[in-house]
């Protein structure tokens, strides 16, 4: 753990900051600084802080603060790829597991592993994720079923059959996340379905490939081709926001006019303002 803390972060040192001379999309960018890690980054996250979390093709999660200081780490001693990475309410953090059908809390500091597996209430969870009532999201793939789990009193307290879909889909789900009171899960063929509260089905947003997304304000968006593209939530209007085109990005995070563009093992904290 010492030695992966050591070597999380190697800064490449800007003798000052470089400001990207040509506007794109009517945006001057600004690179505020780069990181480099041991590891490819395989998900980036944020919670209302402004702190970034970081998952790594190795199974480590790094915690960061806005402008990119190491603040904790945590490497599991049971190996596998996390699933679901989400910060949760009073500043703990959620991870989930679908190999192991598990899933821990970490507190601010990255500490008190501790994993529970779902009970056998629950056929087999491909997706796991946290919502605000401090309860746990499930698809239950044998119960072709969106369920909500209440780890408190160890029951299931909402279950809604996927049959309520307009046609029998064949779902493939790899992301799931609870926003302004809807839950919005990523499908490799379907795009984004959204569920309301009760788990009712409202709308799929459709997306060009199976894409990471993230929210800001009454928008989502995901990174592709070289653009963060914006959808309302609401009103299903469209923007995009074109990025610098020096690196092959993989996974972007906005924090206000804050950008951070992962490629490969390296993070690229950008600002950006109206040209």
């Amino acid at each position: 753990m010492e030695c992966l803390m050591a070597r999380a972060l190697k800064y490449i040192i800007l003798s000052s900051l470089l400001t990207i001379s040509r506007p794109l999309s009517g945006q001057i960018w600004e690179l505020q600084d780069s990181l480099e890690f041991d590891h490819a980054i395989r998900i980036i996250k944020s919670d209302p802080r402004k702190n970034i979390y970081l998952n790594d093709v190795q199974g480590n999660v790094l915690k960061l603060d806005s402008i990119g200081n190491l603040i904790a780490s945590f490497a599991p001693q049971q190996y596998g790829q996390i699933t679901t990475m989400e910060p949760w309410p009073a500043l703990r953090l959620f991870l989930y597991y679908e190999n192991t059908q598990s899933y821990t809390f970490l507190d601010r500091y990255l500490s008190g592993e501790q994993f529970t597996v779902f009970p056998p209430s629950i056929g087999f969870a491909s997706m796991a994720a946290a919502s605000s009532d401090n309860q746990i999201w499930i698809i239950d793939d044998r119960a072709f079923s969106l369920l909500k789990y209440d780890f408190s009193f160890n029951q299931i307290s909402l279950n809604s059959s996927f049959n309520q879909l307009p046609e029998k889909l064949d779902l493939d789900p790899y992301q799931m996340k609870e926003y302004q009171n809807r839950l919005y899960v990523g499908d490799h063929n379907y795009g984004v379905l959204v569920f309301d509260n009760l788990g009712n089905y409202i709308k799929s947003i459709p997306l060009p490939a199976p894409l990471r997304f993230n929210f800001v304000g009454d928008e989502l968006y995901y990174l592709h081709g070289g653009a963060i593209h914006y959808i309302d939530l609401y009103h299903n209007d469209s923007r995009e926001l074109m990025l610098p085109g020096y690196h092959s990005y993989s996974q972007a995070l906005i924090l206000g006019r804050t950008a951070i563009l992962a490629s490969g093992n390296m993070i690229y904290i950008y600002h950006y303002s109206p040209r």
